[in-house]
């Protein structure tokens, strides 16, 4: 999210004799004498590090209009203005000393833990030159998953968009899988486990970048930010060059460097391999330890976010004391309700995990706030309608449309599933959006506005397993396509759920069902593998499917009529898996068919008792 940059780079930007931002224009000596409204308490080691906010002149630029003065816990001002990537300037023109404070501690940081050093330019080679890269320093506010402003935060990225990705042989970094996220909160939640959620704060920074020649990273700091390092560290000041900027060469992962995901992931997972660990094979973030007692500890990762669960708060205390031997700076939280990447999960139910996310969607109905009114579901009945006569949007309006169409799929994806047939279909017309279109966001955002409270809740089954619900409706879609609709669960509540429209045109009901099975059966079968991996007996995974003339030809592995002949045969996949005890087709009527709701617009006491069958969230409000 840091490299989603809607402003210039801030590699000509500076402070001048006088407190104030100026561009490389300005003219500027290399190392300036102490600036008169400049006063850094200097100390390597030094958490005290700070600007005097009696002397900084950056205090008295010009307020910006509508933005109250940053609100700190307890603020009375005002509700805080959200900051979310401004680059130096912009930010010490809104935040003041309060954003050249989260400068200061940032770069401190880099130097505390040796993150570069410094390089005289006219030593390098030719082909050193070129691989030098800029740099660029962001700021961000941060909040917890329930709304509680955190702290402002900086952080310097590098310009890792200038890197020669052929020189890496592997550069990408795997995260664990939203599905593999809430498979693990179901059996923590089941099992009782104790829980805990674990950030490593500068994360990247403790992994050693490639010390092969050739491969070595060259990054130029600008003048604000090589003036702060050699306030700090004043042995840098002569690699200050003539322009007030200055080279450094990376000897620690650098959050934009293309490598610094994969870096700091190789060295977590050796680390967590070294006290016990073993990965999960089909998700490589989630891993798993037998503790003394016989029970199992679990641990997923989602780049510098860590989640633990164990059967008791004595292992906890145990897992958390052997990462922080390899990492001492540890932000440890305890609990039974979590923020952990984005959503709350609330454990202080027995037997339940609870899982919203309230920050996100008050964000979302905030940038939504002209979208006024309330509506009892996500889409009217002719959803997949289009009016070929309704006029485009403009400029303006389709880049809105765009990006709230992809806010609302983001929270359709976790812990809203019911919007995900609306969204899907408001996805394919991002492009081509029509002042029609338009109004089926509005109707999707006034749903949420109504039900804004509500999320899923997670529940184990006596037995461990896989149950599936998959559906289809067919021919829905103006060009005759049929309309797939998954959930999967390991108990109550989804763990994975899919609103989709087919890739092709079928010709009965019955084929359309045949390929929602098919598409469907790749995660189903992922999930129940991922689950027999974790150490759990299973037996086949359950799929529910509402049409009969389809679990027969699954049976079949065949078609046997004259009317299903065409079928081709790789979605007779399902039928393999069948065989081989992996899966197992059960019927399910129509009218209890959960996967319904993921296929079509339903309206009434049907949306409402699918809705809470597919979340397992009764506390709606409404009645049936």
């Amino acid at each position: 999210e840091l490299e989603s940059r809607d402003q210039p780079m801030a590699a000509d930007e500076s402070m001048n004799d006088s407190g104030n931002i100026v561009s490389s224009q300005e003219p500027m000596s290399a190392v300036p004498d102490e600036p008169p409204r400049y006063n850094l308490r200097r100390g390597k080691s030094s958490e005290a590090c700070r600007w005097d906010k009696r002397t900084v002149g950056v205090t008295e630029c010009e307020p910006i209009t509508g933005v109250p003065s940053p609100g700190r816990k307890g603020n009375k001002v005002g509700k805080r203005v959200p900051i979310y990537n401004l680059t130096i300037r912009q930010a010490i023109d809104k935040l003041g000393d309060d954003a050249v404070d989260s400068i200061v501690k940032e770069i401190q940081q880099l130097d505390d833990r040796d993150s570069f050093e410094g390089v005289n330019t006219e030593d390098m080679t030719v082909e050193e030159r070129k691989r030098i890269i800029s740099s660029s320093m962001f700021l961000k506010d941060k909040y917890t998953a329930d709304g509680k402003f955190e702290k402002l935060k900086a952080r310097l990225v590098a310009g890792g968009h200038q890197q020669d990705r052929a020189i890496y042989d592997e550069s990408g970094s795997p995260t664990a899988t939203t599905a593999s996220i809430f498979i693990v909160a179901s059996i923590a939640a089941q099992e009782d486990r104790a829980v805990a959620t674990v950030d490593f704060p500068g994360a990247f920074l403790n992994a050693e970048m490639p010390k092969n020649k050739g491969k070595e990273v060259f990054m130029r700091l600008n003048k604000f930010e090589s003036l702060v390092l050699c306030k700090i560290d004043p042995s840098y000041q002569k690699f200050m060059r003539a322009d007030g900027n200055m080279v450094v060469k990376l000897t620690r992962a650098l959050y934009g460097c293309v490598e610094s995901g994969r870096l700091w992931y190789d060295k977590l997972s050796k680390d967590l391999e070294s006290i016990g660990y073993v990965k999960n094979p089909h998700d490589m973030c989630v891993f798993n330890r037998i503790e003394s007692d016989g029970s199992q500890s679990t641990l997923v990762i989602h780049v510098d976010d860590m989640k633990i669960t164990a059967k008791a708060e004595s292992h906890i205390d145990k897992i958390i004391n052997e990462i922080q031997l390899k990492y001492p700076k540890l932000e440890v939280h305890r609990g039974r309700v979590f923020n952990y990447l984005g959503m709350v999960f609330d454990y202080s139910t027995p037997g339940c995990c609870k899982i919203t996310m309230p920050n996100f969607t008050e964000a979302l109905l905030d940038f939504c706030k002209e979208l006024y009114g309330l509506a009892p579901t996500p889409a009217k009945d002719k959803l997949f309608t289009i009016d070929k006569d309704s006029k485009p949007l403009d400029k303006k309006r389709k880049e809105f449309f765009h990006s709230v169409t992809q806010k609302l799929l983001y929270l359709g994806k976790r812990v809203r599933p019911e919007i995900l047939t609306a969204v899907s279909f408001l996805t394919k017309r991002v492009q081509c959006s029509t002042e029609e279109d338009y109004l089926k966001l509005i109707r999707v955002v006034q749903y949420i506005r109504k039900y804004k409270n509500i999320g899923i809740v997670l529940q184990g089954s006596e037995k461990a397993g896989v149950f599936a619900y998959v559906d289809a409706s067919y021919g829905v879609h103006p060009d005759l396509k049929s309309h797939t609709g998954s959930t999967i669960s390991i108990g109550k509540g989804p763990v994975h759920c899919k609103s989709s429209t087919q890739k092709l045109n079928t010709k009965s009901s019955t084929e359309a069902e045949l390929i929602a099975l098919s598409d469907s059966s790749n995660q189903i079968i992922w999930t129940r593998n991922f689950l027999l991996a974790q150490n759990y007996s299973i037996d086949e995974a359950i799929i529910y499917e509402d049409n009969k003339s389809t679990i027969e030809l699954v049976k079949n592995g065949k078609s046997n009529s004259d009317r299903t002949k065409h079928i081709a045969a790789r979605f007779y996949f399902i039928a393999d898996r069948a065989s081989s005890k992996e899966i197992k087709l059960v019927y399910m009527p129509t009218d209890d068919m959960i996967a319904d709701i993921l296929t079509k617009p339903l309206q009434g006491k049907k949306f409402i008792l699918l809705r809470r069958l597919l979340l397992n969230w009764y506390d709606d409000g409404d009645e049936l």
